[in-house]
């Protein structure tokens, strides 16, 4: 009932490889190594590629997250990057200071109104 969707995930996983490689569904080993050649090619790319490629290169970790975590997670941290990105163009000393604590201080403020939202959906039955 708690909104842990990363750890109901990995819940599924680990329950799906309890019995081992024969518990996981047709294809799925043909995907998982698709995924790991993804991922070590986006690090190739990250590191080895043409510097002007270099930047628009995602991190291998962030595109696995994506994966795990719910999309409206994924979208919302995608929103708050681009948004990010051009507050930092408009003005840059006023991001350099504030684009921290005002990212830091969302993440906290969704964090404290989900456990509100709990706490109420408790008291109220």
């Amino acid at each position: 009932e708690w909104p842990a969707p990363a750890a109901a995930t990995w819940r599924t996983l680990a329950e799906a490889l309890a019995g081992g490689l024969a518990g996981l569904p047709p294809g799925a080993i043909e995907l998982l190594l698709l995924g790991a050649a993804f991922g070590v090619a986006l690090v190739a790319l990250e590191r080895l590629g043409p510097s002007r490629w270099r930047r628009f290169c995602p991190s291998a970790a962030s595109v696995g997250l994506a994966f795990v975590v719910p999309a409206y997670v994924a979208v919302a941290v995608a929103v708050g990057a681009l948004l990010a990105l051009a507050w930092r163009r408009l003005r840059p000393s006023a991001a350099e200071t504030g684009l921290w604590p005002l990212a830091a201080g969302l993440i906290a403020g969704e964090s404290l109104a989900g456990v509100a939202l709990a706490l109420g959906q408790i008291a109220g039955g």
